[in-house]
């Protein structure tokens, strides 16, 4: 069985800590970090949870490269990154640790940090916030300049070389790219990178939509009704998707395409099941890959998601969205630029979700998501039915 959220929260603050403080004694009696050297040959990105946050982090990979083109770039993060960082292409290799169980982890946590040794790093870039498992593999890598987020904990302070200050009033995007800025290599362009999608993947998508008889005629609209297991509460209710998904198809004709992972599965087919006309309804949850992913955001019109990954999916790919937020902020996870729209209430418990509670809130009652109403979130997509009829010839 897989290594759950709660459990690694768990295993990070109760082994985590102890081991944090062992390294740091170790780090002040050796007085390990030297001073900066002008060029890094080999730089270490370090990311284990949150796609969305990946995706945010493409702008600091982007600016990293082009300041040190010729260096070799790493991203350490769980297994289940790996397709997403692939695809942007701007990193030469992909290090992975599964979490299929206990054992499995550790062999994978040794064998990474016995790799990383191997190459020896010159600098690592630890996007995690404040956690204990991302402090020591970033100083157990090796590397001589270790850049991460300053948090006033004894059992931190001495593990990182070029402490950054952690600002949660940015946009996450701005919050990693102050760790480029600690070795010069920071930038104003926050632009996310378009990840490249192989011909196959795009392909898979074309035949999906033929099977299904949806052309470019058609309202397309991805929904997505699930979120990370980092936080189950941040999901709008399946009645009021429900109730939404059937006004759609009943007013404009959409085509609405459901997405979702394998353990999503039986969550989407019950959504499935209670819509009284689900016809113009496809279920693609658990059958889609994460750059065949990428690819059906591309083609589609419309993406209606809570806030999770599938949100980052397509602001990457460039596709209009509606989202969710109330447990998490929109100021530092809330899609940048044009055409997004961002529901969210700001009542005065809101945002419960932050790095200062390792996002783990005890909120067992979401109104800030449960206030939006179906109604709102239509007339905000009716906008949009309009803006794409009028830019084609699209028919019920």
């Amino acid at each position: 069985m897989s290594i759950t959220t709660e459990q690694m929260r768990w295993i990070d603050n109760v082994v985590g800590k102890p081991i944090c403080y062992l390294l740091t004694f170790y780090a002040r009696l050796t007085h390990l970090f030297p001073k900066k050297e002008k060029y890094l040959k080999t730089i270490l990105f370090a990311k284990y949870l949150g796609m969305g946050s990946i995706v945010h982090a493409t702008p600091l990979i982007r600016s990293v490269k082009n300041t040190y083109p010729e260096a070799r770039l790493i991203f350490l993060t769980f297994y289940d990154n790996k397709e997403l960082i692939a695809s942007v292409g701007l990193i030469d290799e992909v290090l992975c640790i599964r979490t299929d169980n206990l054992l499995v982890f550790l062999l994978d946590v040794l064998g990474s940090l016995h790799h990383l040794r191997k190459e020896k790093i010159d600098c690592v870039l630890n996007l995690e916030f404040f956690s204990k498992f991302g402090a020591i593999m970033s100083f157990l890598s090796g590397a001589r300049l270790t850049v991460g987020y300053y948090l006033k904990e004894p059992w931190r302070t001495h593990l990182i070389s070029h402490k950054v200050y952690y600002n949660h009033y940015k946009h996450i995007a701005e919050i990693f790219m102050a760790l480029g800025n600690a070795i010069e290599a920071g930038s104003k362009d926050l632009s996310l990178e378009k990840p490249i999608i192989p011909p196959e993947e795009k392909k898979y998508i074309y035949h999906l939509f033929e099977e299904h008889s949806i052309n470019n005629h058609h309202w397309k609209v991805v929904v997505n009704i699930n979120t990370s297991s980092l936080s189950l509460n941040r999901s709008w209710s399946l009645s009021n998707f429900s109730t939404l998904i059937e006004k759609m198809t009943n007013a404009y004709g959409a085509h609405i395409i459901l997405i979702g992972g394998k353990r999503d599965i039986r969550r989407v087919e019950e959504i499935v099941a209670s819509l009284r006309n689900n016809q113009k309804v496809v279920n693609l949850a658990g059958k889609t890959s994460i750059t065949q992913l990428l690819a059906l955001m591309e083609q589609v019109n419309l993406v209606i998601t809570n806030d999770s990954g599938p949100l980052h999916l397509a602001v990457m790919m460039g596709t209009p969205t509606i989202s969710f937020f109330g447990p998490e902020s929109p100021l530092q996870y809330g899609p940048q630029g044009g055409n997004h729209t961002t529901l969210y209430k700001g009542y005065y418990c809101s945002p419960c979700l932050h790095v200062y509670n390792e996002k783990n809130s005890t909120c067992e009652n979401n109104v800030c998501l449960q206030d939006i109403s179906v109604d709102e979130v239509f007339d905000v997509l009716t906008n949009y039915f309009k803006g794409w009829a009028e830019t084609s010839d699209g028919e019920k």
